[in-house]
């Protein structure tokens, strides 16, 4: 599956929906095509039944892809349908130092926004010595259903180069005809005149 942005993915839920009950994986990453796959995290893709625990994700390595490839290990039978994904985010913390007059705003996606980060103890110097009031927001629950990676638009685009390479081909050869021919006509005594 592919993002419209690279994204750190810290665990990968695989649970098999057709016939499977486990399934060895191994887990791939990269930014763009032209990018060999990196192998970013390897496991076993789990139903979970009501005897056994429910199933842990697969640890990735922490880095931002922008498209993930599940592969089946070869040895095994693989998926009989594609699997259902659960993707698991570590957990983020935010301070913000409110000062000046309220009301407060904190906004967060500004892409031009340069990096910041400051330890706590620094933020907490410039505040007042009471407790420190904090807000706590629980996570949404939501399902993201991913289109697979269709290769279309890569063989679509793979028959347009080709097309483009044998009419710029065909273009050439007509254009070395017809400067052969001038040249054969040009020469003194020739009868193709």
């Amino acid at each position: 599956f592919e993002w419209p942005s690279a994204s750190v993915i810290d665990t990968l839920e695989i649970i098999p929906t057709g016939n499977d009950v486990l399934v060895p994986v191994r887990v791939f990453g990269r930014d763009d095509r032209e990018q060999p796959w990196t192998l970013i995290g390897s496991g076993t893709a789990a139903r979970a039944t009501a005897e056994a625990t429910p199933p842990r994700g697969i640890a990735l390595n922490g880095r931002a892809y922008r498209t993930v490839r599940i592969e089946a290990d070869q040895r095994s039978t693989g998926f009989t349908s594609p699997p259902a994904v659960r993707l698991g985010f570590s957990s983020r913390a935010i301070l913000f130092l409110a000062a000046g007059k309220p009301p407060y705003i904190l906004t967060s996606g500004r892409a031009d926004a340069p990096d910041v980060y400051l330890p706590a103890g620094a933020l907490m110097s410039q505040a007042s010595g009471g407790p420190v009031p904090s807000a706590t927001t629980g996570a949404a629950e939501f399902v993201l259903r991913l289109a697979p990676v269709h290769d279309a638009t890569a063989v679509r685009r793979q028959t347009l180069l080709w097309g483009l390479l044998l009419a710029a081909t065909a273009l050439l050869a007509a254009m070395a005809w017809v400067l052969w021919k001038r040249s054969v006509a040009a020469q003194p005594g020739s009868s193709n005149a």
